[in-house]
């Protein structure tokens, strides 16, 4: 018997995969759908139905040369971003579609009551249903955190080592990333730029050294 010859996959579709939502309730193929549909669409800004925490009043902020707030666009691009990537999570099946969707649509209201009275439909005790997904939540939490960890431990420490350096007959170290910063801002002023250092550095005390 002749043996079937495999078809040629084309390079380039090897790595093609259908999403696999995964759903911890029994839902209608209709409203596994509507789940899907919110977890697909892009986010629209609507201030009838998104939460206080995002304001066409917001501003950017930096304080100390860090951001502590963003500005309403920056917002918007930031939720934008955050739906791209839970439904890249949710077509792993990696965890529930329901929770994912719920999370993604905190600022519009609409779309959160409508995911809530689906599982309402099909709960006893909706709340029964949302603990069981915290517990999965904090398994999933102890390993993210293990994964920083280790993910923290092996990237590379460049210009995190400290440097010495002198002024005025003193010795100071201060980390390279953070010299090398000072040194561009203040390229042109020399005082202002050693003014800024001994801001930033620390005395640097040398080892006893123990005569025998």
């Amino acid at each position: 018997m002749a043996e079937k010859k495999e078809e040629p996959i084309e390079e380039g579709l090897q790595e093609t995969k259908s999403p696999s939502f995964l759903f911890k309730l029994s839902l209608t193929k209709e409203d596994k759908q509507t789940i899907m549909d919110i977890l697909q669409k892009d986010f629209e800004w609507d201030s009838e139905y998104s939460s206080y925490q995002i304001s066409e009043f917001d501003e950017h902020k930096e304080k100390d040369g860090k951001v502590v707030s963003l500005s309403f666009d920056e917002k918007i691009e930031a939720e934008k971003e955050l739906k791209k990537i839970a439904l890249e999570f949710a077509e792993y099946g990696a965890l529930d579609a329901i929770t994912i969707a719920l999370a993604v649509s905190w600022n519009r209201r609409d779309d959160f009551h409508a995911i809530r009275k689906i599982v309402r439909k099909y709960t006893i005790n909706e709340f029964d249903y949302y603990r069981e997904r915290y517990a999965e939540l904090m398994e999933l939490s102890a390993l993210f955190s293990r994964i920083k960890t280790t993910q923290n431990y092996l990237r590379p420490r460049i210009g995190e080592k400290k440097m010495k350096v002198k002024i005025d007959g003193g010795t100071y170290t201060i980390h390279e990333r953070k010299l090398f910063e000072l040194k561009k801002a203040y390229k042109d002023n020399k005082e202002e730029l050693r003014k800024a250092i001994l801001n930033e550095a620390v005395p640097y005390k040398e080892a006893p050294v123990e005569e025998i």
